[in-house]
């Protein structure tokens, strides 16, 4: 009995509500009587994405609270890339968003180690490449007080790590103190 005296606490994540502002989000995930948000990583250069002050202000006006950020990683962010352009991107939004996670108070950022979209494997170093890549990032996370949260995804959508398995054995091999947890995708 004790075991279901705290209630779990639900956030939302609003990186599918298309074009919707935040201030609209947060309005009627209020009325849903949510309080926490999961906000859509979408800081894809130094000059995009949510300011953190006015960020803080939407959601606090409506009693809502960061839960974490959505990590979002397609072709052109591919931490498992086999251009190293794709994969310098990932680190540089890795960057961005571990700063922006901090400073709204989100304890976790969503990775996928590879493109969402991309089923389909570059070639056989898909993983080692990814590794490598979330390996320069690992120590964002411990610096900005953020947990990495690596999503496993179905095969449809991504090419690699679909299983809570395959991402244990995914941080075993990244192996750095900042990327440690798992998000589970209960598609």
């Amino acid at each position: 009995a004790e075991a279901f005296k705290t209630r779990l606490n639900l956030s939302w994540s609003n990186w599918g509500f298309g074009l919707e502002t935040l201030a609209d989000s947060a309005a009627r995930l209020a009325r849903a009587g949510i309080s926490f948000i999961e906000l859509h990583g979408n800081h894809y250069g130094p000059d995009l994405g949510y300011k953190p002050r006015e960020t803080l202000t939407i959601l606090g006006d409506r009693g809502i609270a960061v839960a974490g950020v959505c990590g979002m990683f397609a072709l052109d962010n591919d931490p498992s890339s086999n251009r190293p352009i794709h994969r310098q991107a990932a680190v540089d939004y890795l960057r961005r968003e571990t700063a922006f996670t901090e400073a709204v108070g989100g304890g976790y950022l969503l990775v996928v180690p590879g493109a969402v979209g991309r089923p389909r494997a570059y070639d056989g170093s898909e993983f080692d490449r990814s590794v490598e890549t979330l390996r320069l990032a690992a120590d964002f996370f411990i610096e900005h007080r953020v947990k990495a949260a690596v999503e496993p995804i179905r095969a449809a959508e991504v090419s690699l790590i679909h299983t809570v398995s395959e991402a244990k054995r995914y941080i075993a091999a990244v192996d750095r103190p900042g990327v440690k947890h798992i998000n589970g995708d209960v598609y």
